[in-house]
């Protein structure tokens, strides 16, 4: 006699948490701040679990960017595609409920989505650069814009130096210097690049490197305004990093995690992560570890010394045509997706691990 089922109940689900965007990490590094369309998910580092999430998910724009707050790990900006700000109180860990709640919003008038925001070093001037061509700086304390700096095209980058000037880059590959203190005033253009710059960065107190898609680093004295050099990467770099011995890490079109000397164009080790572009990398200097972001939504825990992934979490499987349960006990389920790697989840924890195939997957 067959049995009969009677009712089907929930044991596990695997949910989207990334679609591609901001991500942030916590500064004790137990928690990766992601965007998923409306809201921002807080995933667990050790085992991947939405701990909570911030805003809701019928809020009318989406999340275009975010950014932890450098002066107070529990607070957070988040920007939306409408134009509006919101700062978001984290909870702690140890609290009874764990959610966040919303301080204070306001309107930020740029008239495109805000696709950067950036904290000076003492987290008093908040930085959002939009597609509207404007950077404009506020005091976060009062809300208040106290410089709007427009540029030749939509904004991709800025910078801080200290905290009175800054440098902001943009679509075309210029750079602009501004003083923020007193007249706000451009201090330097520089056209160093032929293409978008994707990271700024200070490697001394008066040198400022610019990274940019046309496969270059731009090295420039802030003292002099001169350009001291460029030198040639040889691959459209998305992400820039500086390590704690002063080299530099980049990600890129080959999705190759790579180790430069910056001042010299050396490049100091490699290795491959995956088979697709890297847009993002962050470093925890707690953990010691990288987190890389991959253009089709899955994000890599790499260990800084060795550059081995020690973890994989995918995060948005879009459409899925098969799965399978493998192995003793039904260890482990492997699912295909319109993607050319072929999900494998340990069904005991759910970790994923990304097996790589020859073309996209069809079913099985």
């Amino acid at each position: 006699m067959n049995d009969e089922v009677s009712e089907l109940s929930l044991v596990h689900s695997i949910e989207t948490f990334y679609t591609g965007g901001s991500v942030e990490w916590s500064a004790d590094g137990s928690t990766i701040f992601t965007t998923c369309s409306n809201v921002i998910k807080a995933l667990s580092v050790d085992d991947g679990t939405t701990r909570y999430v911030i805003g809701e998910m019928d809020d009318a724009g989406h999340v275009t960017c975010a950014q932890c707050t450098p002066s107070d790990a529990h607070s957070m900006i988040v920007a939306y595609a409408n134009g509006l700000l919101r700062e978001y109180v984290l909870p702690r860990m140890t609290a009874t409920e764990i959610k966040a709640e919303m301080k204070r919003q306001w309107k930020s008038t740029h008239t495109a989505p805000i696709k950067i925001i950036k904290f000076s070093p003492n987290a008093a001037l908040l930085a959002t650069g939009s597609a509207d061509f404007t950077v404009k700086v506020w005091k976060l304390e009062s809300q208040c814009c106290v410089a709007s700096l427009k540029g030749p095209i939509a904004v991709t980058e800025a910078l801080f130096v200290g905290n009175e000037r800054i440098l902001i880059g943009y679509m075309d590959g210029t750079v602009n210097f501004y003083r923020l203190k007193g007249e706000k005033k451009l201090i330097h253009h520089w056209k160093n690049h032929t293409s978008q710059v994707v990271s700024i960065v200070l490697l001394e107190r008066t040198i400022a490197a610019t990274v940019s898609r046309d496969q270059t680093i731009s090295l420039t004295n802030l003292d002099t305004n001169e350009k001291v050099k460029t030198l040639p990467l040889f691959e459209p770099i998305e992400s820039a990093i500086l390590s704690d011995d002063a080299t530099m890490l980049t990600v890129g079109e080959e999705g190759v995690l790579k180790c430069w000397q910056p001042t010299t164009g050396k490049l100091l080790r490699s290795a491959a992560i995956c088979r697709c572009r890297v847009d993002l990398i962050l470093r925890n200097q707690i953990r010691g570890q990288l987190l890389l972001a991959s253009c089709d939504s899955n994000l890599y825990l790499v260990d800084e010394q060795t550059f081995e992934v020690s973890r994989q979490m995918v995060g948005f499987n879009d459409e899925i045509f098969d799965l399978a349960f493998v192995g003793a006990d039904q260890r482990y389920m492997m699912v295909a997706a319109n993607s050319a790697d072929v999900r494998m989840y340990e069904t005991r924890t759910w970790a994923c691990h990304l097996v790589p195939g020859k073309l996209y997957c069809c079913g099985g």
